[in-house]
């Protein structure tokens, strides 16, 4: 009987962890597949296309590109300005730790604090950058 219950029990965990392999698998190519439908485009071309206005901008949004590319297990060469963190690049799907950890190198990196009650408001690239401008501007005129 004991065998029975440990063969079932073992059959379970499998199964459980096939689902689990298969459901990062599917968020891992949904993401995949809307970055491929766009021209690729490295970190430096990124920041100049999309935030060209000010070199500034621009160097910011390419650190942030590579931050993020740290913790993402695709290419973001396809990456938009728009594209959400959870909607669109599923980072809560693939790895439920992946935005925290992400946010924590974006800190380290800029050297700059991003509010916890913040955070919850931040969906989108653009929406980071433009709250990360701020703060690196806070931060220079501070140090001034």
């Amino acid at each position: 009987m004991d065998l029975v219950k440990a063969g079932l029990l073992g059959a379970i965990a499998v199964l459980l962890g096939s689902a689990v392999l298969l459901h990062d698998r599917s968020n891992r190519r949904k993401a995949e597949r809307l970055l491929k439908k766009r021209p690729p485009l490295d970190p430096e071309a990124f920041g100049r296309q999309h935030f060209g206005e000010s070199e500034r901008r621009a160097a910011l949004a390419t650190k942030l590109r590579e931050a993020l590319a740290r913790h993402v297990p695709f290419s973001l060469d396809g990456l938009a300005p728009d594209d959400a963190f959870n909607e669109g690049l599923r980072m809560d799907q693939i790895d439920s730790m992946s935005n925290a950890e992400f946010i924590i190198d974006v800190e380290k990196t800029l050297g700059i604090k991003v509010a916890d009650s913040d955070v919850a408001h931040i969906s989108t690239f653009r929406q980071l950058l433009d709250y990360v401008e701020t703060r690196v501007a806070l931060k220079n005129e501070r140090a001034g």
